[in-house]
């Protein structure tokens, strides 16, 4: 009996030993967005200064792991496929990437920014949807404000609904399809800031 007993017993330590090293196998990948595809400036540089934020940004979508969704309803987190770092402070940095490019200028101030610094214009975004289906298309939903430097003054506002394909059925492709969206955004804020900031830009001294 005590045999037996050892027997049983050695075999149970090796399906758990075996099941552990089955899970150890599976890795975590870290994705990051990234503005590589952004256009290059048409325009000289100037000093204009822009504050980018506050950002409002969904809650459910700012956690380590990527959320896609399977419905309108329905969301899926990915353990295994994270984000590198906060998902708003990379869609910010991403956008201001992409900014510095579109508008002429490398005085982009990311909220919070110091308060000493008051920069000339200020853009304010909240972010509704960022999301999407793994092989499908991915959304952006975001309602943006340009104020003065006071940002007291509102110059101008709007409502982009952007949507992108995304072209393959990994995670990999599924970040690089966000990737598009923010420069797509980008590209409409650009388009929309840039008459107010030509303005300043003519009455800073050379």
């Amino acid at each position: 009996m005590p045999h037996r007993f050892l027997q049983w017993l050695v075999l149970g330590l090796i399906a758990m030993s075996a099941g552990c090293a089955s899970v150890s196998t599976t890795k975590t990948r870290f994705y990051a967005l990234s503005s590589a595809d952004a256009p290059a400036p048409e325009k000289a540089r100037n000093d204009v200064s822009i504050g980018l934020g506050p950002l409002e940004f969904p809650q459910m979508l700012d956690r380590p792991q990527i959320v896609t969704r399977e419905t309108s309803h329905r969301i899926t987190r990915a353990e295994y496929h994270q984000w590198a770092g906060s998902l708003k402070r990379e869609f910010l940095q991403t956008l201001a990437d992409q900014l510095e490019l579109i508008l002429g200028t490398n005085r982009i101030l990311i909220y919070p920014w110091n308060s000493r610094q008051r920069p000339d214009f200020q853009i304010r975004i909240n972010i509704s949807r960022f999301d999407g289906k793994l092989g499908g298309e991915v959304v952006l939903a975001a309602r943006w404000q340009l104020f003065d430097e006071r940002g007291k003054n509102e110059l101008a506002s709007g409502h982009s609904h952007i949507r992108v394909k995304v072209d393959g059925d990994g995670y990999a492709d599924y970040v690089a399809a966000l990737s598009r969206v923010v420069a797509r955004f980008a590209a409409e804020l650009g388009e929309y800031c840039q008459p107010s900031i030509a303005v300043r830009a003519s009455k800073s001294p050379r």
